[in-house]
Protein backbone atom coordinates (compact mmCIF):
# COMPACT_ATOMS: atom_id res chain seq x y z
CA UNK A 1 0.00 0.00 0.00
CA UNK A 2 2.98 2.50 0.60
CA UNK A 3 3.16 2.54 -2.84
CA UNK A 4 0.10 3.70 -3.95
CA UNK A 5 0.38 6.46 -1.41
CA UNK A 6 3.60 7.58 -2.89
CA UNK A 7 2.15 7.35 -6.78
CA UNK A 8 -1.27 9.15 -5.59
CA UNK A 9 0.10 12.04 -3.08
CA UNK A 10 -0.32 15.49 -4.09
CA UNK A 11 3.08 16.48 -4.64
CA UNK A 12 2.73 20.08 -6.32
CA UNK A 13 1.09 21.89 -3.23
CA UNK A 14 4.22 23.35 -2.88
CA UNK A 15 5.23 24.96 -5.81
CA UNK A 16 5.34 28.47 -4.92
CA UNK A 17 3.85 29.23 -8.77
CA UNK A 18 0.09 27.90 -7.98
CA UNK A 19 -1.45 30.63 -6.43
CA UNK A 20 -4.47 30.33 -3.59
CA UNK A 21 -7.74 31.07 -4.39
CA UNK A 22 -9.59 34.02 -4.54
CA UNK A 23 -13.32 35.02 -4.09
CA UNK A 24 -16.37 36.53 -2.54
CA UNK A 25 -16.98 33.16 -0.78
CA UNK A 26 -14.18 30.96 0.19
CA UNK A 27 -14.91 27.47 1.33
CA UNK A 28 -12.55 24.61 2.58
CA UNK A 29 -14.22 20.86 2.37
CA UNK A 30 -12.88 17.80 3.11
CA UNK A 31 -14.01 15.09 0.44
CA UNK A 32 -14.55 11.44 0.40
CA UNK A 33 -14.89 9.65 -2.88
CA UNK A 34 -15.99 5.81 -2.50
CA UNK A 35 -16.48 3.86 -6.06
CA UNK A 36 -16.58 -0.11 -6.81
CA UNK A 37 -17.25 -1.65 -10.25
CA UNK A 38 -17.76 -4.84 -12.08
CA UNK A 39 -16.87 -5.24 -15.68
CA UNK A 40 -15.80 -8.01 -18.06
CA UNK A 41 -15.54 -10.08 -14.59
CA UNK A 42 -13.55 -7.60 -12.95
CA UNK A 43 -13.77 -5.97 -10.09
CA UNK A 44 -12.30 -2.67 -8.77
CA UNK A 45 -12.89 -0.53 -5.39
CA UNK A 46 -11.34 2.77 -4.41
CA UNK A 47 -11.70 5.74 -2.02
CA UNK A 48 -9.91 8.65 -2.32
CA UNK A 49 -9.82 11.31 0.48
CA UNK A 50 -8.41 14.85 0.52
CA UNK A 51 -8.71 18.77 1.04
CA UNK A 52 -10.43 21.05 -1.94
CA UNK A 53 -10.85 25.00 -1.73
CA UNK A 54 -13.43 26.54 -3.68
CA UNK A 55 -13.54 30.27 -4.19
CA UNK A 56 -17.16 31.69 -5.53
CA UNK A 57 -17.58 35.11 -7.10
CA UNK A 58 -20.45 36.66 -8.24
CA UNK A 59 -20.10 37.67 -11.99
CA UNK A 60 -23.56 37.77 -14.06
CA UNK A 61 -27.18 37.19 -14.37
CA UNK A 62 -26.01 33.24 -15.44
CA UNK A 63 -23.03 32.83 -14.53
CA UNK A 64 -20.84 32.50 -11.28
CA UNK A 65 -16.65 32.67 -11.52
CA UNK A 66 -15.35 29.86 -9.61
CA UNK A 67 -11.67 28.78 -8.27
CA UNK A 68 -10.56 25.71 -7.16
CA UNK A 69 -7.58 24.11 -5.20
CA UNK A 70 -7.32 20.38 -4.57
CA UNK A 71 -5.18 20.89 -1.97
CA UNK A 72 -4.69 17.54 -1.18
CA UNK A 73 -5.40 13.76 -2.27
CA UNK A 74 -4.95 10.91 -0.86
CA UNK A 75 -6.10 6.89 -1.52
CA UNK A 76 -6.92 5.33 1.27
CA UNK A 77 -7.50 1.50 -0.19
CA UNK A 78 -7.80 -0.29 -3.24
CA UNK A 79 -8.35 -3.66 -4.70
CA UNK A 80 -7.38 -4.13 -8.52
CA UNK A 81 -5.67 -1.11 -9.07
CA UNK A 82 -6.06 0.71 -12.46
CA UNK A 83 -3.28 3.16 -12.82
CA UNK A 84 -4.65 4.74 -15.44
CA UNK A 85 -7.58 6.17 -13.50
CA UNK A 86 -5.87 7.89 -11.20
CA UNK A 87 -3.11 9.63 -13.65
CA UNK A 88 -5.98 11.35 -14.49
CA UNK A 89 -8.43 11.60 -11.47
CA UNK A 90 -6.28 14.76 -10.44
CA UNK A 91 -4.40 15.91 -13.43
CA UNK A 92 -6.08 19.56 -13.00
CA UNK A 93 -5.38 20.52 -9.11
CA UNK A 94 -5.77 24.18 -9.94
CA UNK A 95 -8.32 25.96 -12.14
CA UNK A 96 -10.31 28.95 -12.60
CA UNK A 97 -13.43 29.20 -14.44
CA UNK A 98 -17.00 30.12 -15.16
CA UNK A 99 -20.15 28.08 -13.84
CA UNK A 100 -23.58 28.45 -15.33
CA UNK A 101 -26.83 28.70 -13.33
CA UNK A 102 -27.48 24.80 -14.15
CA UNK A 103 -24.11 23.65 -13.08
CA UNK A 104 -22.17 23.28 -16.16
CA UNK A 105 -18.25 24.52 -16.16
CA UNK A 106 -17.59 26.83 -19.53
CA UNK A 107 -14.50 26.46 -21.56
CA UNK A 108 -14.59 30.43 -21.93
CA UNK A 109 -11.39 31.51 -20.18
CA UNK A 110 -10.55 28.24 -18.51
CA UNK A 111 -7.24 28.36 -16.66
CA UNK A 112 -4.93 26.34 -15.05
CA UNK A 113 -2.23 26.36 -12.46
CA UNK A 114 1.06 24.47 -11.83
CA UNK A 115 0.26 21.79 -15.10
CA UNK A 116 3.77 21.64 -16.22
CA UNK A 117 4.98 20.64 -13.44
CA UNK A 118 1.61 17.84 -12.73
CA UNK A 119 2.39 17.25 -16.11
CA UNK A 120 5.88 16.08 -15.38
CA UNK A 121 4.97 14.69 -12.05
CA UNK A 122 2.64 12.00 -13.82
CA UNK A 123 5.00 11.36 -16.75
CA UNK A 124 7.29 9.50 -14.07
CA UNK A 125 4.99 8.05 -12.50
CA UNK A 126 3.75 6.32 -15.32
CA UNK A 127 7.38 5.23 -16.34
CA UNK A 128 7.83 3.85 -12.83
CA UNK A 129 4.75 1.97 -12.42
CA UNK A 130 3.61 0.94 -15.76
CA UNK A 131 5.58 -1.88 -16.86
CA UNK A 132 3.68 -3.19 -20.01
CA UNK A 133 4.95 -0.53 -22.92
CA UNK A 134 1.41 -0.80 -24.91
CA UNK A 135 -0.15 0.78 -21.74
CA UNK A 136 2.32 3.25 -20.53
CA UNK A 137 2.78 5.17 -24.42
CA UNK A 138 -1.14 5.11 -24.36
CA UNK A 139 -1.56 6.75 -20.84
CA UNK A 140 1.41 8.96 -21.59
CA UNK A 141 -0.02 9.58 -25.28
CA UNK A 142 -4.15 10.74 -23.53
CA UNK A 143 -2.26 13.52 -21.07
CA UNK A 144 0.08 15.04 -23.34
CA UNK A 145 -2.86 15.23 -25.43
CA UNK A 146 -4.88 17.12 -22.70
CA UNK A 147 -2.12 19.23 -21.45
CA UNK A 148 -2.22 21.09 -24.57
CA UNK A 149 -5.72 21.50 -24.76
CA UNK A 150 -7.65 23.85 -22.66
CA UNK A 151 -11.21 22.34 -23.77
CA UNK A 152 -9.52 18.67 -23.04
CA UNK A 153 -8.26 19.66 -19.42
CA UNK A 154 -11.76 21.53 -18.94
CA UNK A 155 -13.43 17.94 -19.33
CA UNK A 156 -10.86 16.76 -17.31
CA UNK A 157 -12.05 18.64 -14.71
CA UNK A 158 -15.37 18.24 -15.15
CA UNK A 159 -14.97 14.35 -14.72
CA UNK A 160 -14.10 14.59 -11.01
CA UNK A 161 -16.12 13.17 -8.52
CA UNK A 162 -15.72 16.42 -6.49
CA UNK A 163 -16.26 18.94 -8.91
CA UNK A 164 -19.56 16.74 -10.38
CA UNK A 165 -20.95 17.22 -6.42
CA UNK A 166 -20.55 21.14 -6.46
CA UNK A 167 -21.99 21.32 -9.52
CA UNK A 168 -25.16 19.62 -8.39
CA UNK A 169 -25.33 21.60 -5.37
CA UNK A 170 -25.06 24.57 -7.05
CA UNK A 171 -26.98 23.89 -10.30
CA UNK A 172 -29.87 22.66 -7.11
CA UNK A 173 -29.12 26.19 -5.32
CA UNK A 174 -29.47 28.12 -8.66
CA UNK A 175 -33.29 26.02 -9.40
CA UNK A 176 -34.79 26.61 -5.91
CA UNK A 177 -33.86 30.27 -6.77
CA UNK A 178 -35.53 30.21 -10.06
CA UNK A 179 -38.62 28.19 -9.23
CA UNK A 180 -39.34 28.60 -5.54
CA UNK A 181 -40.31 32.67 -6.42
CA UNK A 182 -42.41 32.86 -3.05
CA UNK A 183 -39.71 31.59 -1.09
CA UNK A 184 -41.89 28.84 0.77
CA UNK A 185 -40.41 26.80 3.62
CA UNK A 186 -41.49 23.90 1.96
CA UNK A 187 -40.61 23.17 -1.79
CA UNK A 188 -40.19 20.27 -4.60
CA UNK A 189 -39.53 20.54 -8.17
CA UNK A 190 -38.66 18.60 -11.10
CA UNK A 191 -35.88 18.81 -13.22
CA UNK A 192 -33.40 16.75 -15.56
CA UNK A 193 -29.66 16.29 -15.32
CA UNK A 194 -27.04 14.82 -17.76
CA UNK A 195 -24.39 12.58 -16.26
CA UNK A 196 -21.74 12.88 -19.12
CA UNK A 197 -19.78 10.21 -20.48
CA UNK A 198 -21.08 8.31 -17.73
CA UNK A 199 -20.64 4.54 -19.42
CA UNK A 200 -17.37 6.57 -21.22
CA UNK A 201 -16.55 8.94 -23.99
CA UNK A 202 -20.05 10.16 -25.86
CA UNK A 203 -21.96 7.93 -23.71
CA UNK A 204 -24.46 9.68 -21.12
CA UNK A 205 -26.87 9.22 -18.20
CA UNK A 206 -29.50 11.39 -18.55
CA UNK A 207 -31.37 11.38 -15.48
CA UNK A 208 -35.11 12.87 -14.27
CA UNK A 209 -34.64 14.78 -10.68
CA UNK A 210 -37.21 15.24 -8.02
CA UNK A 211 -36.27 17.89 -5.52
CA UNK A 212 -37.06 18.86 -2.44
CA UNK A 213 -36.07 22.03 0.10
CA UNK A 214 -37.13 21.69 3.73
CA UNK A 215 -36.31 25.58 5.46
CA UNK A 216 -38.61 25.04 8.63
CA UNK A 217 -36.38 23.11 10.80
CA UNK A 218 -34.32 25.22 13.10
CA UNK A 219 -31.49 23.68 13.36
CA UNK A 220 -30.55 23.23 9.57
CA UNK A 221 -31.95 23.40 6.09
CA UNK A 222 -32.32 20.44 4.19
CA UNK A 223 -32.17 19.31 0.60
CA UNK A 224 -32.58 16.06 -1.41
CA UNK A 225 -32.90 14.95 -4.58
CA UNK A 226 -34.26 11.22 -5.94
CA UNK A 227 -33.29 10.10 -9.69
CA UNK A 228 -34.30 7.62 -12.37
CA UNK A 229 -33.23 7.37 -15.64
CA UNK A 230 -34.68 9.22 -18.46
CA UNK A 231 -35.32 6.37 -20.58
CA UNK A 232 -36.88 8.36 -23.55
CA UNK A 233 -33.38 10.58 -23.40
CA UNK A 234 -31.11 7.34 -23.43
CA UNK A 235 -32.01 5.66 -26.45
CA UNK A 236 -32.33 2.12 -25.31
CA UNK A 237 -32.01 0.09 -28.53
CA UNK A 238 -28.43 1.91 -29.21
CA UNK A 239 -27.18 1.64 -25.36
CA UNK A 240 -27.98 -2.03 -25.00
CA UNK A 241 -26.05 -2.66 -28.17
CA UNK A 242 -23.41 -0.56 -26.67
CA UNK A 243 -23.63 -2.33 -23.28
CA UNK A 244 -23.28 -5.68 -25.45
CA UNK A 245 -19.57 -4.63 -27.02
CA UNK A 246 -18.73 -3.01 -23.50
CA UNK A 247 -19.16 -6.41 -21.72
CA UNK A 248 -18.11 -8.57 -24.74
CA UNK A 249 -21.34 -10.93 -24.45
CA UNK A 250 -24.42 -11.81 -26.77
CA UNK A 251 -26.60 -12.16 -23.48
CA UNK A 252 -27.28 -9.66 -21.23
CA UNK A 253 -30.26 -8.09 -19.25
CA UNK A 254 -32.28 -5.64 -21.09
CA UNK A 255 -32.68 -3.22 -18.12
CA UNK A 256 -31.03 -0.44 -16.79
CA UNK A 257 -31.32 -0.29 -13.04
CA UNK A 258 -30.78 2.86 -11.37
CA UNK A 259 -30.77 4.31 -7.86
CA UNK A 260 -29.57 7.60 -7.29
CA UNK A 261 -30.04 10.46 -4.99
CA UNK A 262 -28.34 13.68 -3.39
CA UNK A 263 -28.26 14.99 -0.24
CA UNK A 264 -27.34 18.65 1.18
CA UNK A 265 -27.28 20.23 5.00
CA UNK A 266 -27.02 24.03 5.02
CA UNK A 267 -26.81 26.61 8.16
CA UNK A 268 -30.11 27.90 9.41
CA UNK A 269 -29.45 30.93 7.43
CA UNK A 270 -30.96 33.11 4.93
CA UNK A 271 -30.83 30.58 2.15
CA UNK A 272 -31.97 32.19 -0.56
CA UNK A 273 -29.05 35.17 0.12
CA UNK A 274 -26.27 33.73 1.86
CA UNK A 275 -26.30 29.73 1.68
CA UNK A 276 -23.87 28.03 3.77
CA UNK A 277 -23.41 24.55 2.52
CA UNK A 278 -22.43 22.74 5.61
CA UNK A 279 -22.51 19.00 4.04
CA UNK A 280 -23.18 17.12 0.73
CA UNK A 281 -23.61 13.26 -0.33
CA UNK A 282 -24.61 12.08 -3.93
CA UNK A 283 -24.65 8.30 -4.19
CA UNK A 284 -24.86 6.76 -7.26
CA UNK A 285 -25.41 3.30 -8.61
CA UNK A 286 -26.28 1.44 -11.86
CA UNK A 287 -26.56 -2.34 -13.18
CA UNK A 288 -27.12 -4.17 -16.46
CA UNK A 289 -27.31 -7.35 -15.32
CA UNK A 290 -24.53 -9.75 -16.61
CA UNK A 291 -22.70 -6.70 -18.26
CA UNK A 292 -22.49 -3.71 -16.31
CA UNK A 293 -22.04 -2.20 -12.31
CA UNK A 294 -20.99 1.07 -11.05
CA UNK A 295 -21.34 2.42 -7.42
CA UNK A 296 -20.44 5.42 -6.79
CA UNK A 297 -20.31 7.86 -3.15
CA UNK A 298 -19.26 11.35 -2.76
CA UNK A 299 -19.32 13.34 0.18
CA UNK A 300 -18.07 17.12 1.32
CA UNK A 301 -18.10 18.03 4.75
CA UNK A 302 -17.24 21.83 5.75
CA UNK A 303 -14.28 23.28 7.81
CA UNK A 304 -13.87 27.00 7.04
CA UNK A 305 -15.14 29.18 5.51
CA UNK A 306 -14.38 33.12 4.56
CA UNK A 307 -15.21 35.89 3.08
CA UNK A 308 -12.46 37.21 0.55
CA UNK A 309 -12.28 40.19 -1.71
Amino acid sequence: MGFLRNLFRNEVSSVSAIPEVQGRFKKTYNYVYERRQWLRGQSMKHKVEGIIQAAISPYSKNYTKWEIYFKDVNLRKTSNFVLEYYILWDFVRRANFYMSTNGKITTHEFDVFGQKEIFKEKQEKIYQYLREGSRRDAIEKVIKGVNQNSILLARTLKANPIIQLLAKEFSFFQENLLQNTHQLPVFSFYSNEVMEDYFGAGKHLPLKKFSSLNLSFKDAIVGCAVNGWNKEEIGTGNFFRFMKQLAGKIQIGRELLVDSSEYYKYAPTNFFNDRKLLEAESYTQTVVAEAWFLEEQTSLTLIEEDYGS
